[in-house]
């Protein structure tokens, strides 16, 4: 498990750094269409799967309720043909274009790249977007207790589905006519809007509105469109940031801080469920229904403030160009290396105190 966990970050960052370095090449009028594309792409692949998952893995053998299903080797069998088919692609359609080089030539370039990516991290543009992605999407992962319990006939299967329906479309819709749009605005918009449909389902639920599943999937449905801008714009942000030469490193570092929130938001979950004992899969009386309200509005409310991180967000691609000009200190980069290993060591220790 840890050599295929190993080889599957090995294989994200390289493909990343490929995107990043081709999305580089374009116009900077129409630079994020490439991304836009291989985004779509990965999102279809992902729903496919799920709709595989749903129709051939959900038969009654499985627990669930359809009378056909796959057999279980099928979805490896899938897998295993995709693996190799793309395996097939990069040998024989990918060519690096970096020259062999001699073992005195290797030390020496070694050296240079990394000293320039010592001086790439103590950037002043490039330690305050690290920080951006750092607070803001810690403050985005904060949720209260899970209430699909209380929603009555709810599949799922279907649940894991529908919020990536209307995904590809804003996907490819913000590609075709939205790649000037000033990212803090879209950016706002798009969390205040994700922020607010999920609000109105928690609340609907919770307060006992209604717990109707048609009702509660179409907001999630909804929440699609948000949530495909803000992943381009998060996206667009990395292609920008990324230097000559450090493409698949800096997008390595920019998805794995986003990894590593994950421990701290879990401790702040934790810590507001201590805070608001409920038992939900037994009660429902209103006692249980406040705690598990006064839960949700402090993690939405989490959720607003941290929409304040915006302001450390240049506004479009020629802002950002200009903020990483700026220069920068060697107390960003030592700043950079040590949030980056606090995160590390606190994940280590989670993980530890939860084996």
């Amino acid at each position: 498990m840890l050599v295929a966990t190993l080889g599957v970050v090995i294989v994200a960052a390289s493909a990343d750094g490929l995107l990043i370095e081709y999305s580089q090449r374009e116009p900077i009028v129409t630079r994020g269409q490439i991304m836009v594309m291989t985004y779509a792409t990965t999102g279809s692949g992902g729903l496919n799967a799920r709709f595989f998952n749903q129709f051939f893995l959900n038969g009654k053998r499985y627990g669930g309720t359809y009378d056909f299903s796959a057999g279980p080797n099928v979805a490896y069998y899938f897998a295993i043909s995709m693996a190799l088919l793309g395996l097939g692609l990069v040998i024989g359609m990918f060519h690096d274009t970096k020259p062999t080089l001699t073992k005195q030539e290797s030390s020496s370039s070694s050296q240079r790249w990394s000293s320039g990516l010592w001086k790439l991290l103590h950037n002043r543009g490039i330690a305050q977007l690290l920080a951006f992605r750092f607070a803001f999407n810690l403050f985005s992962m904060i949720s209260g207790s899970p209430i699909l319990s209380w929603v009555t006939h709810l599949d799922m299967g279907w649940i894991n589905i529908t919020p990536r329906l209307l995904f590809i479309s804003a996907t490819m819709y913000y590609g075709r006519f939205a790649l000037q749009w000033n990212w803090r605005r879209v950016l706002a918009v798009s969390t205040f809007s994700n922020i607010v449909l999920m609000a109105l389902a928690t609340f609907f639920v919770v307060c006992d509105v209604s717990r109707n599943a048609y009702l509660y999937s179409v907001l999630l449905v909804l929440t699609g469109i948000p949530v495909a801008v803000i992943n381009l714009i998060m996206g667009f942000l990395m292609v920008e940031m990324a230097g000559v030469g450090y493409e698949a490193v800096m997008a390595g570092l920019w998805a794995s801080i986003r990894d590593l929130n994950v421990p701290i938001a879990n401790k702040v979950r934790s810590w507001l469920l201590d805070g608001f004992p409920a038992t939900m899969s037994l009660k429902n009386d209103a006692e249980t229904k406040h705690r598990v309200a006064y839960m949700h509005l402090i993690a939405f409310a989490i959720q607003f403030i941290g929409l304040v991180w915006i302001i450390l967000l240049p506004s479009q691609k020629i802002p950002l160009a200009l903020m990483k000009q700026r220069g920068g200190a060697t107390l960003f980069g030592v700043l950079v290396v040590l949030g980056y290993v606090a995160l590390m060591a606190f994940s280590w220790q989670q993980n530890l105190e939860l084996y």
